[in-house]
């Protein structure tokens, strides 16, 4: 699907978010809801969005490949790339905005944690892997805070899970290991340290 522009969001990440959520939902709830379809289309979009930052450190060598490699990210290029995942995350915020204001105040969490996302899609230098992977993990982090804070308000007995995923979040960093000149790139630099790279 990497092959074909907006196939991989669209037909990849952006289902793949929606329909496991949806499962999930109806396992346990054992029905489907239009509130949960929207919440979790809100969701999707914004983990859609982080989808396509991780195609940007690829993108000139998706672009060299033979045959090419024309990621949504190659297609429209870095500037418009970026406004199109800022777009999803301003979607995103939009249908919580409206779940808070029709169907409970708990989404309007989940629209004041996704709304900076769209000024940490703007801000990525899309050729700097440092800037990218630091913006992408705040994206992430946003996203996972945003979900948790509105399930924990809707369903306050699920509480426990937020120290669950503080510690499974975490854990997954210490495993995951990135390259020691990554491993902090969510924290800014100290300033004498930035000016002597």
């Amino acid at each position: 699907m990497s092959y074909r522009p907006f196939a991989g969001e669209w037909l990849g990440g952006f289902p793949g978010v929606l329909l496991s959520g949806l499962g999930a939902y109806a396992i346990q709830a054992l029905s489907l809801s239009p509130v949960a379809a929207i919440a979790l289309a809100a969701h999707a979009l914004v983990c859609t969005g982080m989808l396509v930052v991780h195609h940007y450190a690829d993108a000139p060598m998706d672009a060299a490949a033979v045959p090419p490699k024309r990621t949504t990210v190659v297609a429209l290029g870095f500037r418009n790339a970026k406004r199109y995942a800022a777009g999803m995350a301003g979607v995103a915020v939009l249908l919580d905005l409206w779940l808070a204001v029709a169907f409970h105040h708990a989404f309007f969490f989940a629209a004041v944690l996704t709304f900076p996302t769209i000024w940490l899609h703007l801000r990525i230098n899309p050729t700097n892997l440092e800037s990218t992977t630091r913006n992408e993990l705040r994206v992430i982090q946003l996203g996972i805070a945003a979900g948790l804070s509105t399930s924990v308000l809707l369903a306050p007995i699920l509480w426990p899970l937020l120290p669950l995923a503080a510690l499974g979040y975490f854990a997954h960093l210490v495993v995951v290991a990135p390259p020691a000149a990554l491993a902090r790139a969510w924290r800014r630099a100290p300033v004498a340290q930035s000016r002597n790279r």
